[in-house]
Formats: C-alpha cells, structure tokens, sequence
C-alpha cells in the first residue's frame, strides 16, 4: 500500500446550486469561482479601464454603449441557475457598472442595496420582507483579498430586517465580531442578497482594484425609479434631485442587437425602440 496517498489533498468539489442556494438563504452570499475564464479575465479588465477613460464614457456613463467585452459574460449559466431557482423563467438586470478601489482609499460604512434601505427615493422601508427581491453581483477583474480592498461582509445580516444606515442602536462605521472580507481569484463572482450589509475595505495596494457591479431583478419588481426617462424616474429626479438608485441608461437598438443572444432577455426591458 502507497502511504503517499493517504497524505494527498483531497480534491475540491465546486459547489452545486443547491449549495449556493442555501449559502444564501443562511449567510446572505456565495462566491462563484472562475465564471470569467482565467485565459479572457485579462482582457475584459483591460476593456474595462478603457472604456471607463474614453470621452464617450466619460460624456454619457452609458457603459454598454462603448464596452461589448463584459456584458457576454453576465449569462453565464452557473448565474443563471441561481436567478431561475429564486424567481423562476423571468429574470433581469436592474442595474451594471464598473466600480473600482483606489491605493489610499478607506473603510466605508455598512450599507444595504437599493431597492432596500431608507436613504434613496422609493426604496423599501424596514423591517425588511423576509424575501430575496434583488441580488447584487460583484465580478472581480481583479484578485480581492484583504490587502487589495475585498468587500467587508457580515454574513446573516439579511435576516435582520434592519437598515444598518439609519437604525439608531447600529454604529454604521463599526467592525463587528463576525465580519469577513470576501476574498477570491480575478474571475470569480459574489452574489449577495442585496439586504446584506456590506462595506468598501482600505485599499492596501498600488493599483486599482477593478470589478463590475451587476444587480438582477425578478420579472415583478418595478425599475422604474432607476429608469430615467420613466414617468416615476422623473418624478424621483424632480423631487429628490436624483433618481432612487444610481440610474441605468437605456440602450439604444444598436447596442441590444449587438449582445449574444442569451445575454439580450436579461437587457430587453432597457431598450429605446
């Protein structure tokens, strides 16, 4: 008998939905290894970064309209499985964009993500509803690790139906005991129930940290507050001097034609025809 083999690692067996699923339901996230293959990941941040410094961007922040290398991948079918076992057949993106950590920037507060939370228009009040109405993806193009600005994470704070952000027994500043910092290869995915509360780490490094933030919605759940030529996301503008999240810009037919076919259901909704 070989001895050698009782020493040898065993070999990791990547996670089935089932896994994610309850990862999400209990702690409030999951992380996806390798969704952008290790070979391309390069590429897509390097498009990333141009397209972010091109005048057009710079003009418009209309990011499908200028980069075409990132939004192929957000179908990737590992995503998928996970948006249809929560919402069934209908599915979409509320809201993508890239976002970046910077050599000297520094802890930021606990927050939740829109449509959760108090602070922005129409977002819902707490205590929360015990439901996943909305998933924030972080897609690192960069590796995160505690040194390069990973997202801070408290895992099981979506189950507190609390707005960490104006609920007055919460320091929104403070580390607590059960925090993490999430951590992986550039490629990889973190999906988080948008009702988690997470926070921007210091950043340690000297370059930046590049990722994109891809939020997705059920078929039900209304976007019209982040949609800036709808009716209620005028009347949001007019009102609160903004819209209430971060407005996503409609495509033009161009650029919907243009995305892969299993891309184009998640981005119909956003099309000026």
């Amino acid at each position: 008998m070989d001895e050698r083999k009782d020493l040898m690692p065993l070999e990791k067996t990547p996670p089935t939905t089932d896994d994610n699923l309850l990862r999400l339901r209990v702690d409030g996230w999951c992380l996806l290894e390798g969704v952008i293959p290790e070979a391309e990941v390069a590429d897509v941040r390097e498009s990333v970064l141009k397209t972010v410094s091109s005048p057009e961007y710079l003009e418009d922040k209309d990011f499908l309209a200028h980069n075409s290398e990132f939004v192929r991948h957000v179908a990737e079918p590992r995503v998928l499985a996970i948006l249809e076992a929560l919402w069934g057949p209908f599915y979409r993106v509320g809201w993508m964009g890239p976002t970046f950590r910077h050599p000297g920037d520094v802890r930021e507060q606990w927050h939740v993500d829109w449509p959760f939370g108090t602070r922005p228009a129409a977002g819902i009040l707490p205590p929360f509803p015990d439901a996943v109405m909305y998933l924030t993806s972080i897609w690192m193009l960069s590796p995160f690790l505690p040194e390069s600005g990973g997202t801070i994470i408290a895992p099981g704070t979506h189950r507190s139906g609390i707005d960490p952000t104006t609920d007055s027994m919460i320091d929104e500043k403070a580390p607590r005991a059960t925090e993490l910092q999430v951590s992986g290869e550039a490629g990889s995915v973190v999906l988080l129930d948008s009702r988690l509360w997470h926070a921007n780490a210091s950043y340690h490094g000297t370059e930046p940290r590049v990722a994109m933030r891809v939020c997705y919605a059920p078929w039900w759940l209304n976007l019209q507050p982040i949609d800036p030529e709808s009716p209620e996301g005028v009347r949001m503008a007019e009102e609160f001097g903004d819209t209430a999240a971060p407005p996503m810009p409609r495509l033009s037919p161009e650029t919907f034609n243009a995305m892969p076919d299993q891309v184009k259901p998640l981005y119909h909704h956003w099309v000026n025809w």
